[in-house]
């Protein structure tokens, strides 16, 4: 054999396994890694708040007040009836309120 032909056949050959074992480990924990990542990520982005914010609440029933689906007193019983379950307290029967007549239950009496 020519002197080029051993030097090439000498430098073809495979690296050690256990160089290519470390690379295949570092490659599949970088991949658990972004996987891990990428779950987090959607988990923060996709989840739905687990209670609703009483001051949304609060933003529905004014819009609803001022657009005429709820009246007035309805909107100042609920408003009283979300106070008192925010304190801790129980209103007394007749103070409940209903939104849209009809006996229909409040959304706070619903919670």
């Amino acid at each position: 054999m020519s002197f080029t032909v051993l030097l090439a056949l000498q430098s073809a050959k495979s690296p050690p396994l256990g160089s290519v074992l470390i690379w295949v480990g570092v490659l599949m924990t970088l991949t658990l890694i972004g996987g891990l990542a990428v779950l987090w990520y959607r988990k923060q982005v996709l989840s739905k708040p687990q209670e609703s914010d009483p001051g949304t609440l609060m933003e529905q029933f004014r819009r609803m007040r001022d657009t005429g689906e709820m009246s007035a007193e309805e909107f100042e019983a609920t408003k009283r009836a979300m106070i008192a379950k925010l304190r801790g307290s129980q209103l007394p029967h007749s103070d409940k309120p209903t939104v849209g007549g009809g006996g229909a239950r409040s959304a706070v009496e619903n919670e």
